[in-house]
């Protein structure tokens, strides 16, 4: 415990050094994004998102006139805490002290979880529910118990009022959990009703705000829009045109069927889906695992440094000429100099994932396949969820339990070495 604490701390002033340069001019770590969790900026509006981030905004615009940089020091916070959980979460799963420190250490270094730690953005605080919840996740799966199923339920709704993302893995995540857990029929029945009756409780007043309101009866009417940019994707795929065209095309039939919010969602749903049966398999390799939503999000730590500024269209890039393409026309010149400089937490992070890679192999080996089945449910979900739309920041939950496993492989390395 004293040692995670120590790491935690270390993990906040390295957070802090990071983001040095920017701290006298908070206003950096806005980005596109962070104009729908802000009240008073243009975007902003109460339903469009998940509530609570934006709750924790709303209280500190009263509580100093500089509130983005009082945002962005209770990122650092959050993210160190996460920190702190994720080596608990190793301890527990792995029953080694060993692994905990090893997967704490993975996250302080993680330069994704650096970069994100100020933004005025969500993920930060999303990443930290889903830590807890993943810790009692952990502890149900191992030692039962309806108060660590209760916490592990609490913390995923909360962790769904921050990030509509997580509302699959309550509806599907948990009740599988329960099934695995628990062998008691009626129990599970009990158990998995308990899930849905709180879950409902903490969602059901914020979708009916919003259909009140004339929008859709969900808990973020706004989320719709990313189907637009996977529908695109499919397209583009498909018909071997330009994503930035087809997305241009689709958005201007959106625009024709927006008299309300409520008939724009159920258009864009239609068109999805439409779009779906149209071009099978583009959707299928589309929506497969995308494995650049797993590079660490180098960008975002260069601009808390101010070393570079955002919004050039490196993603498109990337998509059309490969990651070493997109580095370039990102970077410029410095490109090598700045890959170098960082390689060492660069390297960190490609440990952790090989470590994992090699931890699964194992568990496909020995046929454990409920660990396995635990790691699709509260990780590799969160890297399949975003489909095409790929930002780095979404795959921070998935770190909790690929650190996890990363950690686990190299703390038992010696035995692990003998059955390789």
């Amino acid at each position: 415990f004293d040692y995670l604490l120590l790491i935690s701390l270390f993990a906040f002033a390295l957070r802090i050094f990071f983001i040095f340069p920017s701290l006298s001019n908070s206003e950096n770590f806005l980005r596109l994004d962070s104009s729908g969790f802000v009240p008073g900026l243009l975007g902003f509006d109460w339903g469009a998102r998940a509530p609570l981030y934006s709750c924790f905004i709303w209280i500190f615009e009263r509580i100093s006139h500089n509130f983005y940089l009082v945002a962005a020091i209770f990122g650092v916070i959050i993210s160190s805490a996460s920190v702190f959980v994720s080596g608990l979460i190793a301890r527990e799963y792995c029953r080694s002290e060993r692994a905990g420190l090893i997967a704490a250490i993975f996250m302080m270094l993680n330069i994704t979880s650096i970069g994100i730690a100020p933004l005025i953005l969500s993920d930060s605080l999303f990443t930290f529910y889903v830590a807890l919840q993943l810790l009692y996740v952990v502890r149900f799966y191992y030692n039962g118990g309806v108060k660590n199923l209760t916490f592990a339920i609490v913390f995923g709704c909360v962790a769904t009022l921050t990030r509509a993302v997580n509302l699959p893995i309550m509806l599907v995540g948990m009740p599988l959990l329960i099934l695995l857990s628990e062998k008691n029929k009626v129990k599970r029945l009990h158990y998995i009703g308990l899930n849905y009756i709180c879950l409902l409780v903490v969602i059901l007043p914020f979708c009916v705000m919003n259909w009140i309101r004339g929008n859709s009866f969900s808990l973020e009417y706004n989320s719709a829009k990313a189907l637009i940019h996977n529908g695109s994707a499919v397209i583009a795929h498909a018909e071997k045109r330009a994503s930035l065209e087809v997305l241009s095309q689709e958005m201007s039939e959106v625009e024709k069927h927006s008299q309300s919010i409520g008939e724009r969602n159920k258009y864009i749903v239609n068109r999805y889906f439409e779009i779906i049966k149209k071009y099978p398999v583009s959707f299928a390799v589309t929506h497969f695992p995308q494995v650049l939503i797993m590079v660490p999000d180098l960008p975002s730590f260069c601009e808390n440094l101010g070393i570079t500024s955002g919004d050039k269209g490196t993603l498109s890039v990337i998509r059309q000429k490969g990651i070493w393409a997109g580095v370039k026309y990102y970077f410029g010149d410095k490109a090598g100099v700045i890959i170098l400089a960082v390689t060492p937490l660069l390297l960190v992070t490609l440990i952790g994932y090989v470590g994992c890679f090699l931890a699964l192999i194992n568990y496909l080996r020995y046929k454990n396949y409920k660990l396995l089945l635990i790691f699709v449910l509260f990780s590799l979900f969160y890297v399949i969820l975003p489909g095409p739309v790929i930002m780095p920041r979404y795959h921070l939950p998935s770190l909790l339990l690929i650190f996890t496993l990363g950690a686990e492989f190299i703390g038992n390395l010696k035995q692990n070495k003998s059955t390789f």
